[in-house]
């Protein structure tokens, strides 16, 4: 019969072992993965020769066969659309689309009900509305991304216009649920918030912009703002993801206006 000595070092050995076998673990792994990852930057700077004039000729492609070919020319209300342009919105919508109505399980793909859509279409605004307050003005953002003014005002039309319709999807989904007591805090801000949007909405129109752009710029940000708290109120406290974007948002808009405030010190 062993001894309580040896049953106790025996038991030692064992737990040391197995407490010393994930850090080896760990430490293997990132060895493999650094050494992997430096024979993958030897390979891409001799294969970089090589890659330019591939990228160099499928640039050139992308250019004269999607980017610069126009579906619709400059219109009054509509356009100018590229061929570039509208895959790019059909990528965007389809992508949401997806978004909304597809479910991940372990039992494969599923398509959402109509409540879970709602629901889903709510959350997916939020996130949409992180590049509509991403700075506080549209040059810096450019600027900053390395992109023109025109990107900038076009992902930010398609960005506003992609999450007006998802919350008028979660409206409706949540009117089909059944009624809105707006005695519940929640639901008046749900009804407050789709207020402000709507009449975010009106004020685009070319009659308003041109009474006078800066009251209208003011008013458009004033009821962006107004949303976005309207939103962080509706939102109940227990669900982690939907408050989680907004304050994301509201920290991205944060850091750009302090890097604009610090670039303008220093430049002046």
């Amino acid at each position: 019969m062993p001894s309580l000595n040896s049953t106790n070092s025996s038991y030692s050995l064992v737990s040391r072992d197995l407490f010393a076998l994930p850090i080896m673990m760990d430490a293997i792994q990132i060895y493999a993965i650094a050494a992997g990852g430096t024979l993958c930057i030897f390979a891409f700077v001799n294969l970089l020769p090589l890659l330019i004039p591939l990228v160099t000729r499928v640039s050139i492609f992308v250019s004269k066969h999607f980017r610069y070919p126009y579906i619709l020319h400059r219109h009054r209300i509509l356009g100018p659309w590229t061929r570039a342009g509208v895959v790019i919105q059909l990528a965007y919508l389809a992508l949401n689309l997806f978004c909304v109505f597809a479910v991940l399980s372990g039992d494969g793909l599923k398509a959402a009900n109509f409540s879970d859509a709602g629901r889903r279409a709510g959350a997916l605004a939020e996130v949409n509305m992180i590049p509509l307050l991403a700075g506080p003005h549209f040059a810096f953002l450019a600027d900053l991304l390395g992109l023109s003014l025109k990107t900038i005002r076009g992902i930010h039309r398609s960005a506003g216009w992609m999450t007006a319709a998802l919350v008028f999807l979660h409206a409706m989904a949540a009117a089909s649920d059944g009624p809105l007591p707006i005695d519940v805090s929640q639901n008046l801000f749900a009804v407050i918030g789709a207020s402000l949007l709507c009449l975010l909405l009106v004020l685009l129109f070319p009659p308003f912009r041109k009474l006078s752009y800066e009251l209208f710029l003011r008013s458009h940000q004033a009821l962006a703002w107004g949303s976005v708290y309207a939103v962080w109120r509706h939102v109940p406290s227990d669900k982690s993801s939907p408050l989680a974007y907004i304050y994301i948002t509201m920290g991205i808009f944060a850091a750009t206006y302090l890097l604009q405030t610090g670039a303008v010190i220093v430049r002046n």
